[in-house]
Formats: structure tokens, sequence, C-alpha cells
């Protein structure tokens, strides 16, 4: 059996970057530490996703291995630029992943935001700069349309979207 872990964040952190109860915590960590236990291997998204959770789980490091995510090639394409001014955020839209942003938004009330994806925070948030989408086929038109590209998660390993970003010529802000 192979399993996949995505974060880079040790399970104790969780609490304080996430709106997880101690019930729902509890419950992730009993199932990835079962998961684990019963995977033959566990691809890792990144070396210090590796690295920790080898660390973490020192009596199954020999099965953690990292597996680089690829990217689409029709990202590559040629590109014509435009800018209509918005930061864009796309990819799933979590309390992790995007507290920090909604934060600036609301510091900036003359900059637009965009938000591309599905999540726990595509709600009303009482910004009238920010614009949810949701979830887009064509995620390619929104970033040609962006002025930059931000991506403030609060754990994140080697975030495609960033590197999608890039390859569209846009500018990227991200924290890992």
């Amino acid at each position: 059996m192979v399993s996949t872990i995505h974060d880079g964040v040790p399970e104790n952190a969780l609490m304080e970057l996430t709106s997880l109860t101690r019930k729902q915590w509890l419950k992730f960590k009993i199932i990835r530490r079962v998961n684990i236990h019963k995977s033959d291997v566990v691809t890792c998204v990144s070396k210090r996703n590796c690295d920790v959770m080898s660390d973490l789980y020192k009596a199954h490091s020999e099965k953690f291995l990292f597996i680089p995510n690829p990217i689409y090639e029709h990202f590559f394409e040629p590109v014509e630029q435009y800018d209509d001014g918005y930061v864009l955020n796309f990819g799933r839209q979590i309390t992790l992943k995007m507290v920090t942003l909604l934060d600036a938004a609301r510091q900036m009330p003359d900059t637009s935001f965009v938000f591309v994806g599905t999540g726990d925070m595509v709600r009303d948030h009482g910004l009238k700069n920010v614009r949810f989408v949701g979830f887009s086929e064509d995620v390619k038109s929104y970033i040609d349309r962006a002025a930059i590209c931000v991506f403030p998660s609060l754990s994140e390993n080697f975030p495609l979207v960033g590197l999608e970003a890039m390859a569209r010529g846009k500018p990227v802000i991200a924290t890992i």
C-alpha cells in the first residue's frame, strides 16, 4: 500500500495553525498513524516533508520516499500578457492556506483580490475587494490576468501553484 503526505507540519503543530477542534486533531493524528503503520511506502512531495515525517515517525522512517509533483505541460504554453491588477490566490481555499492573505485584503481595501478554488474559507468575509470564483477548469486565464500570485500558506512543502504561476510568467510571493 502506498500513501502520500502533502503537509509539512508535525501533527502537534496543526492545532496552532488550523481551526481544528481537539477531537478533529486527535482523529487526524490517529488516522495518520494507522495509515503510516499499514503503508509499505509513504511518498512525500518535498525533501523537507520527508525529513520532518521521518523524524516524527522514526520507527517507520525507511518508508518515507520523496517524489516531486509534476507540473502539467500546458502551463508552459505561450502567454498573452494581461494585467487586470488583482492579487490572485488559487488552490484549496482553507484557513491554513489563506488566512494571511485575507488579513492583507483587509489592510488593502483599494486592491482587488481573487480567490479560485473551493474549501471552507469560501464565504462572505465582508470584504468588498475580495471575490471568490470557486472551482475553475481554466485557472490559467485567471493567472494570466493577475498582477501577482500570492500563496501565504502556514504549512506548505513545495507549492505547485507557485510553479504554475511562474510558468505563466507571473511574479509569485509564497511561504514555505
